[in-house]
């Protein structure tokens, strides 16, 4: 690997890029399996047996990777076992309650079934420690040997068990609030995605009603409109079967929104605020991209609002060094500090309802909580291979003729993106729209509004 990629290796949440390009290749990630399994040695060297549990979301290059990963750990002597198309927070908890020394979750989130990439696991259940994923790239600049396909590789299949796993996880937090949820008529987008193993039994053992929705991936068609990304269908599901509420999620799992029997759509803003109103929180941490309308409704009911770098592992870290015990993003991460470490969306849809329900309320009672400010997310492709700051430099000389507008500009850490978030006041609602279609027009053939 080039000198000038180390930096790019790990984004804001693992390794995520297009399937068949840099490491994303059988090689590339027998190389990676190769190099983890040197650092985990290096780390864990007084530990007689060693296991590695790895799990995967529903896209097809996920069983190359994996086959590549367990032969490259294989090679240190490391012991892998399978847990089967499971969400990313379900290899946390996994890692954390058994004698896993490491996790490993092969996804690409929220990206199209093109991509795939891994997130990485500390046997605390913590994304993996930055001294770590550095010690790793360093040995993989260093390893050019290639997969011996003679050998054969060594794994255990506990899928069952990891689902059980996972499952009664969650059953053991929400069993309190069990009877809130009886008869209850959810709707359900799993995203074609990681959740399609566990949501429906999830919400079926707190006697709910329940319809799916993309639950049946192809291995192709993974947060294929549908999912957080795209929740309309589920938006019109919910109006056609008059539900109590609906829940989208990503592919890999670790984002929610929900969906109020309006047909309204809940995001991470939503949730944060319902446990800061009804769990009367003094802090909660959010990112740069929450609605200023959240901010000010915090403020109101007494919260500090702790700003903190996008990512949920930003977020978790922030939490822990403030003491805060709610964190969420706009774009459905929540993390609950006492149950997890990273975001479980699964969990965030039971404990937020679970909330919401012993209020005796419905979910429009909250949707309408604060007064969104007028704000757009506008996502512009770029060739990953050039510079991105050409376009960001042109934006932001745009934005200097508009006092007005907040921006905020970032470059993906998860894919070739520049993320240009603009923000405004109420009452310059139309200069927002102006700045918007003025980016539009400009960067048309590469621009995606969210």
């Amino acid at each position: 690997m080039a000198e000038n990629q180390k930096g790019m290796l790990f984004g804001t949440d693992g390794i995520r890029g297009k399937v068949g390009s840099s490491l994303l290749t059988p090689h590339g990630m027998y190389a990676i399996g190769r190099s983890l399994g040197q650092v985990l040695c290096d780390e864990y060297a007084e530990t007689e047996e060693k296991t590695v549990a790895i799990a995967r979301d529903s896209r097809a290059s996920g069983l190359f990777i994996q086959s590549a990963l367990i032969a490259g750990l294989n090679h240190w002597g490391i012991r892998v076992q399978v847990l089967g198309v499971l969400p990313t927070p379900a290899v946390s908890y996994f890692v954390e309650d058994t004698a896993c020394i490491a996790g490993i979750m092969i996804t690409a989130s929220h990206n199209p079934a093109s991509d795939n990439g891994i997130k990485l696991f500390a046997h605390t259940g913590d994304k993996l420690f930055p001294r770590l994923c550095n010690q790793l790239i360093d040995y993989l600049n260093q390893d050019s040997t290639e997969q011996d396909h003679d050998v054969p590789l060594e794994s255990t299949c506990v899928d069952k068990l990891a689902r059980s796993h996972y499952l009664n996880k969650l059953s053991t937090i929400i069993q309190p609030y069990q009877h809130y949820f009886k008869n209850k008529h959810v709707v359900i987008d799993a995203a074609n995605g990681a959740v399609s193993t566990v949501a429906e039994a999830a919400f079926r053992d707190l006697g709910c009603c329940v319809t799916m929705l993309n639950h049946q991936p192809n291995g192709h068609d993974i947060n294929e409109q549908c999912g957080t990304n795209h929740p309309e269908s589920l938006q019109k599901q919910v109006l056609k079967d008059h539900a109590s509420f609906g829940v989208a999620f990503d592919g890999d799992g670790d984002r929610v929104l929900l969906v109020d029997q309006l047909g309204r759509v809940l995001c991470g803003d939503h949730l944060l605020l319902i446990h800061a109103v009804i769990g009367s929180l003094d802090k909660v941490v959010t990112t740069p991209m929450a609605n200023q309308g959240l901010i000010e409704a915090l403020s109101e009911n007494g919260t500090q609002c702790i700003i903190s770098p996008v990512g949920d592992q930003n977020v978790y870290q922030k939490m822990q060094s403030t003491g805060a015990s709610i964190g969420a993003e706009s774009n459905g991460h929540f993390i609950a500090l006492a149950h997890s470490r990273s975001g479980d969306g699964l969990l965030a849809a039971l404990l937020t309802l679970s909330l919401v329900l012993k209020q005796g309320k419905q979910l429009d009672y909250y949707h309408d909580a604060f007064c969104a400010h007028p704000q757009q997310l506008i996502n512009i492709r770029y060739n990953p291979e050039h510079d991105d700051q050409n376009v960001s430099k042109a934006i932001k000389s745009m934005l200097g003729r508009y006092p007005h507008i907040d921006a905020t500009i970032r470059a993906s850490g998860t894919e070739p993106l520049l993320r240009v978030n603009l923000k405004a006041r109420p009452e310059h609602a139309s200069i927002l729209n102006e700045v918007v279609t003025l980016i539009t027009r400009q960067y048309s053939e590469n621009c995606q509004l969210h």
